[in-house]
């Protein structure tokens, strides 16, 4: 199998080294990349391509999927007669999904920010509240999850690193391979990733918030889920270490990673007086 893009590499939304991974798995499968390249023609099941020095290359093709994209056209609704405008052919929207017409909102691939099935059941959940309560919500992705179906899964959930220094959010990175994992070792996966962004603070790990987080890993979708439900919820870390896991589980992942940053915050002098108090007490 071979796949050709007009970019430089896959799911550049992604963190940088979970994208890495996958291509590798994915080429370990025997799947071929040509990035910076476009199909020119094809003739005799064979597919002429063009990089993007000049270059041309002939590779055997059986079937071919290409994937186009979704284009938004409204132009047999003619919607200027009901008074919802629109620029550049799409429409005009407010915070709360409400169209220039006061009276008409709009969800799904047509509100055109993020086009995903469950942004629709999103959308739907902010318009119903927004119905029947008198306390209006607005439109926030900070808390959007989703889940790119490849084997392996990369689960994406929250803030990205480039929108938390973006937004000049103060966060720590923590990531870790499953190397040493022992699910990951028995169920053979053990190239995944996790990555997980918090709050920073100097004191008290343990009391901060997560904004984010990504994994690679089979099942990433499934795994990471009480990762999205802290980050929506706004569940501490002090939560994980609470939770006794049963062995060998994979989210186990989770609280070894918060683990092993709680014991790397412990300063000098900390583990000098809990050495004291121990001596003290025994």
């Amino acid at each position: 199998m071979s796949i050709v893009d007009h970019g430089d590499g896959i799911l550049k939304k992604e963190d940088p080294e979970i994208s890495s991974i996958l291509k590798d798995q994915l080429e370990k499968e025997g799947i071929k990349f040509f990035f910076n390249a476009e199909v020119l023609k094809v003739e005799q099941k064979r597919a002429i391509l063009r990089e993007i020095t000049g270059e041309e290359e002939s590779i055997p093709v059986d079937a071919i999927f290409m994937g186009l994209g979704r284009i938004l056209n409204f132009d047999s609704l003619a919607l200027e007669k009901g008074g919802i405008k629109t620029e550049k052919g799409k429409i005009i929207l407010n915070k709360k999904l409400q169209t220039s017409n006061k009276k008409v909102f709009v969800s799904g691939d047509a509100a055109n920010n993020l086009k995903f099935s469950h942004a629709a059941e999103m959308h739907n959940m902010l318009l119903i509240n927004n119905f029947i309560s008198p306390l209006k919500k607005k439109l926030d992705f900070k808390y959007f999850p989703w889940v790119t179906f490849t084997d392996p899964e990369v689960a994406t959930f929250g803030l990205s690193e480039k929108q938390l220094n973006k937004k000049k959010i103060k966060y720590i990175r923590l990531e870790t391979n499953l190397k040493e994992d022992d699910r990951a070792i028995t169920d053979d996966y053990e190239y995944g990733k996790l990555i997980v962004f918090i709050e920073k603070k100097l004191f008290n790990l343990g009391n901060t918030k997560i904004l984010g987080g990504s994994m690679i890993a089979p099942n990433a979708g499934e795994i990471i889920q009480e990762l999205m439900l802290a980050n929506t919820a706004g569940i501490k870390l002090n939560a994980f270490m609470n939770k006794i896991y049963p062995y060998p589980t994979a989210a186990n992942i989770h609280k070894s990673l918060f683990r092993t940053k709680l014991v790397e915050q412990l300063k000098p002098w900390m583990k000098s007086i809990i050495k004291k108090w121990y001596r003290f007490k025994t």
